[in-house]
């Protein structure tokens, strides 16, 4: 009689599998979207920010796994920043409407975008378009307008966060609302210029470089 002994491992993940993987979590993000500000509208903060903190895990796991099995596709490549830039536009305008940020702030940041999309939408007209890779500018752009989206939504979920924390032994005041007035929103409103900028600087240079190529 033939016995087989069972592998302590489990099964390899199949390239399909960790393909897909990835681009699903990107999928349930872009899915969820409306349901965070369906909430929002709704004054459920609390379960709009704990599906804004699974949203932010799925989207640290989404970046691990690829890099973790080295997989890439091209739709895992569109998703994934258009489930942030969807998830980051939905809130700025959900927020500007209840009043909970300033609608200059919202216009640099929703104008920085809509610059980006219309110019590289402009140039696939004319030229073909020029590879141009999210930089650590961009990248920090993104994370420091996540927190302070991130912020206003705790404020909103846990209104006690808007009194003065004493921070002890020290003898200091953590308010919360001014730090998010005074650093935050200049931070914000300067890195999302300077990231504009720099896109349109590194578009401007990958034109010149590549030969023209019209379409007819």
């Amino acid at each position: 009689m033939v016995t087989t002994q069972k592998s302590r491992y489990p099964p390899p993940v199949s390239i399909a599998c960790k393909r897909n993987i990835p681009n699903l979590l990107s999928i349930g993000r872009l899915v969820s979207v409306p349901i965070v500000v369906f909430l929002l509208v709704m004054d459920m903060g609390k379960g709009a920010f704990f599906l804004m903190v699974v949203l932010a895990i799925s989207d640290m796991l989404d970046g691990y796994l690829a890099r973790l099995w080295s997989v890439t596709s091209p739709l895992g490549a569109a998703l994934d920043p258009l489930a942030d830039k969807l998830f980051i536009s939905s809130l700025v305008v959900t927020f500007v409407h209840g009043g909970k940020m300033p609608l200059w702030l919202a216009g640099i940041m929703l104008g920085r975008d809509f610059l980006i999309l219309s110019g590289m939408g402009l140039l696939s007209l004319w030229h073909r378009l020029p590879k141009i890779f999210p930089s650590f500018l961009s990248k920090l752009n993104t994370v420091l307008q996540l927190c302070y989206l991130v912020s206003i939504m705790a404020f909103i979920a846990f209104p006690c966060l808007k009194t003065n924390v004493y921070l002890r032994p020290l003898p200091l005041f953590f308010d919360a609302p001014t730090i998010i007035e005074q650093l935050m929103i200049p931070l914000v409103a300067s890195f999302t210029v300077l990231s504009g900028l720099q896109y349109v600087c590194q578009a401007w240079a990958a034109c010149h470089k590549a030969p023209n190529n019209p379409r007819s």
